[in-house]
């Protein structure tokens, strides 16, 4: 604590509430806020310290026609542009070059370096949202398909969202409705976990 200032350590429904309003005034690029039936996910994640960065709570008439939620580093993604710049910086160089030079090797080196520490980074907090999938699941059993899993994304970052999303796209009308139901109770269901885990832990 600093010398002539006061620590106040807030509630665990007050800190609840701060970014439940903070997430509520989220806005993605084309100005849309976040849907309603993801808002709660998007806030627990974010207090057990996974943040996310995009997520949807399920459409049929565009997109996966499943929720999901995209999580990932934010510092290490800032990154991530780096090192794609630094392949390409790589990459002219062995071009303007006749053979790979030293300095070339160099830069590839200095490159896969940078994108393994980001991806470390990005894992770092998929192994966070893993144990808590695999606590939520350890007596808990739904159809495969229902099942929220994590996917992997560029360098590392991950969504989380069922199994079946993918295969949305093919089903008929009537399976993708009761498809979408199905996947949005799963998120639901693991909302409440989450919720559980945080307002009964001790150390977060």
């Amino acid at each position: 604590m600093i010398h002539g200032e006061m620590v106040v350590c807030k509630s665990k429904e007050q800190r609840w509430h701060d970014m439940f309003a903070t997430v509520t005034h989220m806005k993605d690029k084309l100005g849309k806020e976040v849907d309603a039936g993801i808002i709660e996910t998007v806030v627990v994640l974010n207090l057990l310290g996974m943040p996310t960065t995009m997520s949807c709570e399920g459409h049929l008439e565009h997109g996966t026609g499943a929720p999901w939620v995209d999580i990932e580093d934010i510092s290490a993604s800032k990154r991530s542009s780096e090192v794609h710049q630094m392949f390409q910086q790589a990459l002219q160089l062995q071009r303007r070059q006749a053979q790979i030079t030293v300095e070339t090797v160099r830069l590839l080196e200095e490159a896969h370096q940078a994108k393994r520490d980001v991806k470390c980074l990005h894992l770092a907090i998929r192994r966070k949202l893993l144990d808590f999938l695999t606590t939520f699941y350890e007596h808990r059993h739904v159809p495969f398909n229902v099942h929220l899993i994590i996917q992997s994304r560029d360098i590392g970052r991950s969504r989380l969202e069922s199994q079946g999303a993918d295969f949305q796209d093919t089903a008929p009308l009537e399976e993708r409705w009761l498809n979408l139901v199905a996947y949005q109770e799963e998120m639901r269901q693991f909302t409440l976990f989450l919720k559980q885990q945080f307002f009964q832990a001790t150390d977060i």
